[in-house]
């Protein structure tokens, strides 16, 4: 995590060699890095309760 941090420090982008991608984010893909024992990507993090949430927002308009 920290080789992460201290390269988004320098340059804006937390990706480096040796490290797996951090993905850019993005609303068509929601994609993200899941940092735990080991570290992947996803994909639609939440996806279901967030739509619920927008649906309830949404119709309070």
């Amino acid at each position: 995590m920290i080789r992460y941090w201290v390269q988004f420090a320098k340059t804006g982008n937390p990706n480096t060699q040796g490290l797996p991608v951090w993905p850019r984010y993005d609303t068509d893909s929601a994609r993200y890095l899941e940092l735990g024992d080991e570290i992947k990507t996803g994909a639609a993090y939440r996806h279901r309760p967030i739509q619920i949430l927008n649906r309830i927002r949404d119709s309070d308009r």
